[in-house]
């Protein structure tokens, strides 16, 4: 079998997942019995292009490095635009893997929505769709009978989606808490190390683990855009960024964590989600914990979360430093997933 794949953003994660799928594919053919043929990419700033017969990924690459545009490598009719570009792919699957949106996750939406009307599954790494449009996009394609997967909008690659789904099953989540974002992490650690917020900002835009624009991280944003994805997925809440109780990490200072040490405690940008009767709630802020806690031993880009079951009480899952590569290991996993359920 053959599945012919369209790619919506090829930055990091997608140039990722096109060789991660280079170097998978005998293991594809042999363990799982199916090949790929990769027919469409769309890029934001570098072209979009459609071949029937399949583009050679580490060509695609290398014409990206050298800055040239794909446009070049279309074959057939010019294209419109992103939308034109899915509506004309020959393919059964489509990942969105464009840059995210936290306001309201747009334009993924209409590239996911135009997807699940041509009847092509989608498997996606952008946290807008699933924050702002979760409920109506999995009724969507539940009714076109194809999958709508996304393991990689929280913790890169780390299994928390297919953890519920496939391995708990008769299992309701509670809540949860958990340290999401790893930029404001790092910050604290260097705060707590005696660098104010601006020098520690300015040390992790030099090691670029910070977003383009800053607030995304240290104003909560980002974390909270999780919460709400973990929470409208596993807890079947129908949460926005509006909901949740938020609060940034950028008016502490290094004193705050010294005192907070002083008590044996640190402070940590936690999230929580909670449920209350019929209706869950969230809060991100930063929140004093003992030393002795596993969030208080998580250091630079690590991330954790701990889930709150009726089953298996609680559950702790630890992801070390996290990056594109492991992203591009959830569209794989996703895919390979939609293969086994028999479509």
């Amino acid at each position: 079998m053959i599945y012919r794949l369209a790619v919506v953003g090829f930055g990091n994660v997608g140039r990722n997942f096109a060789q991660l799928l280079e170097r998978k594919k005998s293991t594809l053919r042999k363990t799982y019995g199916f090949d790929y043929r990769l027919v469409a990419i769309a890029t934001g700033r570098h072209g979009l292009a459609i071949d029937p017969h399949g583009f050679d990924a580490t060509r695609v690459l290398r014409h990206l490095e050298q800055g040239r545009s794909l446009n070049e490598l279309h074959r057939g009719k010019p294209l419109k635009g992103v939308v034109d570009l899915i509506q004309r792919a020959p393919a059964e699957v489509m990942f969105e893997i464009s840059p995210q949106n936290p306001w309201n996750g747009q334009p993924a939406i209409r590239h996911i929505e135009a997807a699940i009307r041509r009847k092509m599954h989608v498997i996606t790494a952008n946290k807008g769709p699933v924050v702002h449009a979760y409920r109506r996009l999995k009724k969507l394609a539940a009714r076109s009978k194809i999958h709508f997967r996304h393991e990689g909008v929280v913790m890169d690659g780390t299994p928390i989606f297919n953890l519920f789904e496939m391995t708990l099953p008769a299992t309701e989540v509670r809540g949860f808490e958990g340290i999401l974002n790893s930029t404001t992490n790092f910050l604290l650690n260097a705060m707590e190390n005696g660098k104010d917020f601006a020098s520690a900002l300015e040390e992790a835009r030099a090691l670029g683990i910070v977003e383009a624009h800053p607030t995304v991280d240290v104003e909560g944003w980002d974390a909270t855009s999780k919460l709400c994805c973990i929470a409208n997925v596993i807890m079947g809440a129908n949460l926005r960024p509006k909901d949740v109780d938020r609060e940034g990490i950028q008016n502490l200072v290094p004193e705050q964590l010294k005192a907070a040490r002083s008590r044996g405690n640190c402070i940590r940008l936690l999230v929580r989600a909670w449920r209350d009767g019929r209706r869950v709630y969230g809060s991100v802020k930063p929140t004093e914990i003992p030393l002795t806690h596993t969030f208080a031993t998580l250091y630079g880009d690590t991330t954790a979360i701990c889930l709150d079951t009726d089953t298996m009480e609680k559950i702790t899952i630890v992801e070390g430093p996290g990056g594109p590569h492991q992203t591009a290991f959830a569209l794989l996993s996703d895919l390979i997933n939609i293969h086994r359920a028999g479509v």
